[in-house]
């Protein structure tokens, strides 16, 4: 693992000799073009700080056929790494690389706006549309105002133009996969609302299965006593009526005891066994 790295940087040093000179020709110029298009992809930013230390020409340089620079390809490939050592460079030289175009009168804010090939590794059209989006607004943040009316050649479209159309689809996508998430959030939601009432409702100790009321045993006493929930005047006579000798019976409206909190819950069935 040394052994490699220690070799890396051999070779690396050896391209930087190379890029010092300004007589390359043809054939030296595509082998480092080509190498440091392959850096910003894979977002080596060790290798092109190097490598611009060596030349810093090479930061306005049209590294394809295309005319795209630097950091006009890292936009492309959505190498945040790359792209932010523009922010290290000096006012003027910021200024000329976000202001060139490449030969087709591409902007960096048009890459901006392209549809990204390396967004694979995030999951679900929403967050895809996300991160384009942030892209798009942090290039659009520092870019001169007169890049944003500039029209390309090829679809004759300013940046916004261009990050609508592209983005059209995953927009679509996106808007699916939030209402489905929506959908499956309000049955779960009503199903937890649903247990949520019962538990709330279900008064402690059931229903007597001889009279079909709800009653519960106080604090799991052996009284002869109960505390009985009625909700209805006639299920207080039929209780009253029926109590068997020795039996004292608290009449209590449901709604009211379940309105109550747990400690006067718990402070007023101890008072009525108290007084038994």
């Amino acid at each position: 693992m040394r052994l490699g790295h220690d070799r890396i940087l051999q070779i690396l040093r050896l391209m930087c000799d190379v890029v010092k000179h300004t007589n390359l020709d043809w054939k030296q110029t595509i082998f480092v073009q080509k190498a440091i298009l392959r850096a910003v992809e894979g977002g080596k930013v060790e290798f092109i700080k190097e490598m611009c230390k060596a030349n810093p020409r090479i930061l306005l340089t049209k590294m394809d056929e295309r005319g795209r620079s630097i950091f006009l390809y890292a936009v492309e490939c959505r190498q945040e790494k790359v792209f932010n050592l523009i922010y290290g460079l000096s006012e003027y030289d910021r200024n000329a690389i976000l202001t060139r175009a490449d030969d087709f009168n591409n902007t960096i804010l048009h890459a901006a706006g392209s549809l990204s090939g390396h967004l694979n590794h995030i999951q679900g059209a929403a967050l895809q549309m996300q991160r384009e989006l942030q892209w798009f607004k942090e290039v659009e943040s520092i870019v001169p105002p007169s890049s944003l009316e500039m029209i390309n050649v090829t679809e004759k479209m300013t940046a916004q133009e261009v990050f609508t159309k592209n983005h059209k689809e995953l927009v679509k996508e996106g808007e699916e996969s939030i209402k489905g998430i929506a959908t499956s959030c309000t049955v779960v939601g009503a199903l937890i609302v649903t247990i949520m009432f019962a538990a709330a409702f279900t008064v402690p100790g059931g229903s007597n299965q001889d009279t079909g009321f709800q009653s519960a045993r106080l604090c799991g006493c052996n009284s002869p006593s109960f505390l009985t929930f009625s909700c209805l005047p006639m299920e207080k006579e039929y209780l009253t009526r029926n109590a068997k000798p020795g039996n004292k019976i608290l009449i209590m409206r449901c709604d009211v005891y379940l309105l109550m909190s747990y400690d006067v819950r718990f402070l007023l069935c101890h008072t009525f066994n108290k007084f038994l």
